[in-house]
């Protein structure tokens, strides 16, 4: 008997929902926070109106890169780290997004392959058991076959001088290896 850890069950599909709700608030928040910072950086560092800085961080932030050609020096290193700050903050969204379906069909998995392992444990222990009557019965076997095997060898032996040149009397039936190899 092994001893294994039972995983906890699925949540409930409510629950689950609940989770992956607070996981995209989460990824909603942060590319809120990212925007803020971009808007800020165009408006502070190009000069650039509200407006316009809305529309431009929000354009990188998105992907599509600036509307607007950058003036200073400032704005334009801005933008490159704001650009690839916006990849990290993409590619983190969607992490946050995906996690909580992954973790759960990794966790149906587990389950299936933990009912899967304590089938086979049960089933082991089922042919272990039968194993040892399948024992006990083929010595009983073995000891009426012993006999008729005395009086079959008698015969066979009658049947061997007869047909000297016939070998096929020594051809092994399968249900003379019974109990053999079992000891």
């Amino acid at each position: 008997m092994s001893v294994q850890h039972t995983p906890p069950p699925l949540l409930p599909r409510r629950l689950f929902l609940r989770r992956l709700g607070r996981y995209a608030i989460f990824a909603l928040l942060l590319v809120c926070v990212s925007w803020g910072i971009g808007i800020l950086g165009y408006r502070l560092l190009e000069h650039m109106a509200w407006i316009d800085a809305v529309l431009n961080s929000a354009m990188l932030l998105g992907g599509m890169g600036p509307v607007d050609k950058l003036q200073t020096n400032g704005g334009k290193l801005f933008a490159s780290f704001y650009a690839m700050f916006s990849g990290l903050v993409f590619l983190i969204s969607v992490g946050l997004l995906v996690s909580p379906i992954l973790h759960r069909m990794l966790h149906n998995f587990h389950i299936a392959d933990s009912k899967r392992a304590e089938d086979d444990d049960d089933d082991e222990e089922e042919d272990d058991e039968n194993d040892e009557n399948d024992e006990n019965d083929e010595n009983d076997e073995n000891d009426e076959n012993d006999e008729n095997d005395e009086n079959d060898e008698n015969d066979e032996n009658d049947e061997n001088d007869e047909n000297d040149e016939n070998d096929d009397s020594k051809i092994v039936k399968p249900s003379q290896l019974v109990g053999l190899g079992k000891e």
